[in-house]
């Protein structure tokens, strides 16, 4: 049954817990330790019992709503500066951090019991995570998708808001993946997504960064405020798996070292060097690549190539054509070669994608 035919968004069926559960280390004013039954970020979807987020936003400010929340039923709020409520209201440095790791506890931390493989990069995002959700069907696994075009689990599939969505919808899509049975996860980061905190409590299995070039200045505002945030994503992991500061420690039941995949051919990628703990493999044309392809012959209906896995050479016909769609296969199989999938299986699923 999928998870869309029920209401999971904001809270889990007669599920209840404490607040001090939920931001343990966020909260710099400790008060009353309610019970929460579901969290929200937008005041018209408060229900009794419900937490509320104030977020600060582009044209209206999370604060300005803290009375709706209060008529709604929420039980308290989460603020980043002092105001007059009759709710208790909790300050933290960042709320949108604080909601993410809310959500992430909330849903009992889905991505440490999922194996979560998070992509990012200016170009190739989409089609770099659907060769490698292929490559884990040919292996058997149960798939979810998280990214551009669409939200897709075990039977059900639903056209995407956001590339990545905001943290609690991120993490209940991923609790409804983990119910259905969901083993392998692959979805997209945004840059907007890393600047906006929505990834904070997850951890991760495997990173892939694809490229660094010029786009997304209307928000970021400059160039090295873009490559920044796209460089933390790998900078920032930690050997948890999480990205940047987690202050409550190793997120539950992770196991091994996170991989982080880096396009060598790129100037930016090529020169990331990601934290203790976390494993390095790069993918690229160069003979300095760890996975690299040779050999290619670009057709108008897709390319042949030999991609060397190590010291494996492994013949593919992609079917999708272009130079940019073979470094993007690259990615692919650099990811699914350094979680241990073999080589067979990675040709299969390379080549199964139309």
């Amino acid at each position: 049954m999928s998870y869309y035919g029920r209401e999971y968004w904001t809270s889990r069926w007669g599920v209840q817990v404490r607040l001090s559960a939920l931001l343990p280390d966020q909260v710099r004013d400790p008060g009353p330790d309610p019970s929460v039954t579901g969290l929200a970020y937008d005041s018209r979807r408060v229900k009794p019992g419900f937490l509320f987020f104030c977020l600060p936003g582009f044209r209206r400010d999370g604060h300005d709503f803290l009375e709706e929340a209060r008529r709604r039923g929420a039980v308290a709020a989460v603020v980043e500066k002092r105001v007059e409520t009759v709710l208790p209201a909790y300050l933290v440095t960042s709320a949108r951090r604080a909601l993410a790791e809310a959500s992430a506890a909330f849903y009992g931390h889905p991505g440490s019991r999922l194996h979560v493989t998070g992509i990012s990069g200016t170009n190739g995002k989409t089609t770099v995570s659907y060769w490698l959700d292929s490559i884990y069907k040919c292996c058997g696994y149960r798939t979810g998708l998280i990214g551009t075009i669409q939200y897709r689990g075990h039977g059900w599939a639903r056209p995407a808001t956001l590339t990545t969505p905001e943290s609690l919808e991120l993490q209940s899509l991923l609790s409804g993946m983990l119910a259905e049975g969901v083993a392998h996860v692959v979805m997209e980061v945004s840059s907007h997504a890393l600047a906006l905190e929505r990834i904070s409590g997850l951890a991760f299995d495997a990173e892939v960064l694809t490229n660094v070039t010029h786009d997304h200045l209307d928000f970021h505002g400059d160039l090295g405020t873009y490559w920044a945030v796209k460089a933390g994503f790998v900078r920032n992991l930690r050997r948890d798996g999480t990205v940047g500061p987690r202050a409550s420690g190793d997120a539950p039941g992770r196991k091994g070292e996170p991989l982080a995949v880096l396009n060598a051919d790129d100037p930016v990628c090529g020169a990331l060097r990601p934290g203790e703990g976390v494993r390095r493999l790069t993918f690229g044309f160069g003979p300095a690549a760890d996975v690299r392809a040779r050999e290619w012959e670009l057709q108008p209906d897709g390319t042949r190539a030999v991609i060397d896995l190590g010291e494996r050479p492994v013949p593919v016909r992609l079917r999708l054509p272009g130079l940019f769609n073979l470094a993007n296969a690259l990615a692919a199989a650099a990811a699914a070669f350094g979680q241990g999938v073999a080589s067979g299986l990675i040709r299969d699923g390379l080549e199964a994608l139309t």
